[in-house]
């Protein structure tokens, strides 16, 4: 592969509740997009609510938002995280589908955590 020109976060963006890890992956490429089989030379965190290691593992520590960076040389790419609170809500499904669903839902209650997890119909 030619020079490192590309880099990119994956989840770019993410919620989380307190205290849970989340392992954010950095890849680099070159122009051409072919991968360059290395590994951020660091990783930064700005804003108070979170805390990222070497290894891209990121640790919520405080509600609110946050965004990383990966580093590899002059190229980065950055990643964001919504710290949420334990807990969750529930919601109102009026019925129908949206344009791009096949198939009809009916009306009715969904509860989900509130870090989009835990859905349920």
């Amino acid at each position: 592969p030619g020079p490192i020109a590309l880099a990119t976060i994956a989840p770019d963006d993410t919620a989380a509740f307190v205290g849970r890890p989340v392992q954010f992956r950095a890849t680099f490429t070159d122009r051409w997009w072919n991968p360059h089989p290395v590994d951020a030379d660091s990783w930064t965190v700005d804003g108070a609510g979170a805390t990222i290691d070497a290894a891209g593992v990121a640790r919520a520590t405080a509600v609110g938002r946050v965004r990383f960076t990966a580093r590899r040389g002059a190229v980065s790419a950055t990643a964001s995280m919504s710290i949420v609170p334990p807990g969750r809500f529930i919601g109102v499904h009026r019925g129908g589908a949206p344009w791009w669903q096949a198939t009809q839902v009916r009306p009715g209650l969904f509860v989900m955590n509130l870090d989009g997890s835990g859905y349920r119909y």
